[in-house]
């Protein structure tokens, strides 16, 4: 599975090789619930997702900030 693709079109991926002392425990629980097999893409979709939500967290704190001026009641109405 390619997990890129769950989450857009990031290009062409650069991989770059590393070691890394994860929780086996964590790691174990994150392929189950998730499907993935690989622990490569377990840690991608991991990424990813993490990424994802942080884009998401940053559209939120923009949404506050919109002053509304559109009459609700109207707008129901014409839907109607």
């Amino acid at each position: 599975m390619d997990v890129r693709n769950l989450f857009g079109n990031f290009g062409s991926a650069m991989k770059q090789k590393m070691t890394l002392e994860i929780d086996e425990k964590l790691l174990a629980e994150a392929m189950n619930l998730s499907g993935i097999t690989t622990t490569e893409n377990t840690i991608e979709m991991a990424l990813l997702a993490l990424v994802a939500e942080q884009k998401r967290q940053n559209m939120n704190a923009v949404f506050g900030r919109v002053k509304w001026e559109a009459n609700l009641k109207k707008m129901r109405r014409t839907r109607s």
